[in-house]
């Protein structure tokens, strides 16, 4: 909302500047007007109704562009989910915009409309364009609106790159597995006895299937996993240390080659292997956070570990490994406690299976769910899905915010050019004469050009130290929706007040190009 109602605020001002220069152009029309007994007041009030007619027209294509927006964000927002929004019109919403669209109408004609019919009539009936006007008054009021859409704009664009940044940031980090080429298969978790027994006795010949199937490089079952619905926590402790409060320990249940197919790397030690079955001596990895927290510098293999508050020599398990951190429960959620022990010494149900493809991986669900139905004996089977797009479904806010802010911060920019355009083309209409008295006297273009330039490099740069303040301020406050940047990180705002500059003066560079082609002699008989 606070995005939206900034790209409003800059299109009004656009719309304000671009009806300024409309009733510079129609001076002589409202002097005769004014002439003929018009008063102030009614004549202020037909710019209104004109501009109420933009308005009109804008809110209509903006109705249907709303419609297919409104299908394509809602789509966005549920990418990978199962449930929708819902596309009814909400009458309530459409009567909010269009009250807004009526107010910013009127607040913003009506400074356009006030500065035109503000006019010697006497000056203007001569049609002398240097003294028709309050030339200075308008064109420093063009300027000041000019000024704040540069620095919107460059404030939009701060947010817009820094959202895009962290949105990369948290899509290419290192989550500590790899999951391109990854399957994964929710299967729900039911307490019924029934359910239980049939869970538990699927998991060997599930195993076994999987990895027997042509195709699959690696294949593993697990409980309680990364980027699932269900977690087991606990905690962990040693002989010289108890548990602390505030650490939790997420407690993963795995079968041999989980990490291997997880494509998560052993730090130290080995992983779980067929070798740890029921009876065996009981084992478990840790991951390196777990593992630092706990033994500090010390070498953890080997030593002994309790799933509890408080150490137990009984149920004490053997760290046989350390794995690499991963990040758990989503993009976001930092490295923490991890303790994987062997699905079949605790007899922990299975809710996911994991496929590694040697190949295409699309080419496997049919497959896959084929062997799943066989060997699950009727218990229910989720999605089979790649963990990619699980990842993905877990940022759908982050794209959208992200993808949002692009696109209002470059239509913000696109309206910030029509508005540096417009001021400087009313410029040069405003001081055609003079420009045809210097070109006559023997300036040469490219001076006329830098002139003009000049007011237009004065103009971004004032407005850029703006915009950078503002930039600034809406960085420190969005900082805790960002990742990957450092608290005194600004490079994205350097870079989007480049883009901004350069584009800018691009704009202004089009009508001071034209000026300085303008023939001396036309320009001098426009009096």
């Amino acid at each position: 909302m606070g995005i939206a109602g900034l790209v409003l605020l800059i299109a009004c001002s656009n719309l304000a500047n671009l009806l300024l220069g409309r009733a510079t152009a129609r001076t002589h029309e409202i002097g005769v007007r004014l002439a003929l007994g018009a008063g102030r007041a009614r004549l202020v009030r037909q710019l209104l109704t004109e501009s109420c007619v933009l308005s009109g027209l804008g809110a209509t294509a903006a109705l249907a562009l709303s419609w297919r927006g409104s299908r394509a964000l809602v789509a966005l927002a549920s990418a990978g989910e199962k449930w929708q929004l819902p596309l009814d019109p909400d009458l309530r919403i459409l009567g909010f915009t269009a009250a807004v669209a009526i107010v910013a109408t009127c607040l913003f004609g009506l400074a356009p409309a006030l500065a035109g019919t503000r006019i010697d009539v006497h000056s203007a009936l001569q049609g002398n364009r240097r003294s028709q006007t309050s030339g200075r008054p308008r064109q420093a009021l063009g300027k000041v609106l000019v000024a704040a859409q540069i620095s919107i704009s460059l404030l939009l664009l701060s947010v817009a790159a820094l959202l895009a940044g962290s949105l990369w940031n948290l899509r290419h980090q290192d989550f500590g597995f790899r999951s391109e080429g990854l399957l994964t298969v929710d299967l729900p978790l039911e307490f019924t006895p029934g359910m239980r027994a049939r869970n538990a006795a699927l998991r060997q010949p599930l195993y076994d299937r999987l990895n027997a199937l042509p195709g699959v490089r690696s294949a593993a079952i697990g409980g309680f996993g990364p980027m699932g619905g269900w977690q087991h926590t606990g905690a962990v402790s040693v002989p010289e240390r108890p548990a602390q409060e505030g650490e939790i320990t997420r407690i993963v249940h795995v079968s041999p080659r989980y990490f291997e197919t997880m494509g998560m790397r052993m730090v130290a030690g080995r992983s779980i292997t067929e070798e740890d079955r029921a009876g065996a001596p009981k084992v478990a990895v840790l991951s390196e956070t777990a593992a630092r927290k706990v033994f500090g510098g010390a070498n953890p293999v080997g030593r002994l570990v309790t799933a509890g508050r408080q150490f137990d020599a009984k149920s004490a398990l053997q760290v046989v490994g350390v794995a690499h951190d991963v990040r758990f429960g989503g993009p976001r959620e930092p490295y923490g406690f991890l303790l994987y022990v062997p699905m079949a010494q605790v007899q922990a149900p299975v809710t996911e299976v994991l496929v590694r493809a040697s190949g295409d991986p699309a080419l496997l669900v049919g497959t896959v769910r084929a062997a799943l139905q066989d060997v699950a004996n009727g218990l229910p089977i989720g999605e089979i899905r790649l963990l990619s797009d699980t990842i993905d479904s877990k940022l759908a806010n982050e794209r959208m915010l992200a993808l949002l802010a692009t696109c209002f911060g470059l239509l913000a920019l696109a309206l910030t050019c029509v508005g540096v355009y417009g001021v400087i083309s009313y410029a040069v209409e405003r001081r055609t004469q003079e420009i045809g008295i210097r070109l006559a006297l023997g300036a040469s273009r490219g001076a006329v050009a830098g002139m003009l330039m000049r007011d237009v490099a004065l103009l971004v740069a004032a407005s850029a130290v703006l915009g950078g303040a503002g930039s600034v301020a809406a960085t420190r406050a969005i900082r805790n929706m960002l990742f990957g940047f450092g608290p005194n990180d600004y490079s994205m705002l350097l870079w989007a007040g480049l883009l901004l500059m350069v584009v800018a003066v691009a704009a202004g560079y089009v009508p001071a190009r034209r000026a300085a082609r303008l023939d001396p002699m036309d320009a001098l008989r426009q009096e």
